[in-house]
């Protein structure tokens, strides 16, 4: 990229291109984070980078796993909601217990 795409690009990227460079920057850009306008582009921006951090997921867990935090935290903040959040069964069957010892 060069100079003038930069000083061109959007803060909101550039604020969060910062933020996944180094997620453990999160806590102290959540305020200018909160402030973004929560459009269409952006949600699909951080759709990306979770969709990339879980294919990527093999080549470095702890990189791939803090940059899909840091998305996931930011679409909630700003949306409310994910998009891709799993959903986990509301109820475990519970396997009953053996009726054999194990003396």
């Amino acid at each position: 990229m060069g100079k003038e795409e930069i000083d061109n690009s959007p803060n909101k990227y550039l604020l969060l291109a910062e933020t996944f460079d180094n997620p453990y920057k999160l806590p102290f850009l959540l305020e200018d984070i909160c402030k973004l306008e929560a459009d269409r582009s952006l949600r699909l921006a951080l759709l990306r980078i979770q969709i990339e951090s879980d294919l990527r997921m093999n080549e470095n867990i702890q990189k791939y796993a803090c940059q899909r935090y840091v998305a996931q935290v930011i679409e909630k903040l700003l949306f409310g909601e994910l998009l891709l959040a799993w959903e986990e069964e509301e109820s475990i069957e519970e396997i009953p217990p053996s009726s054999e010892g194990y003396d």
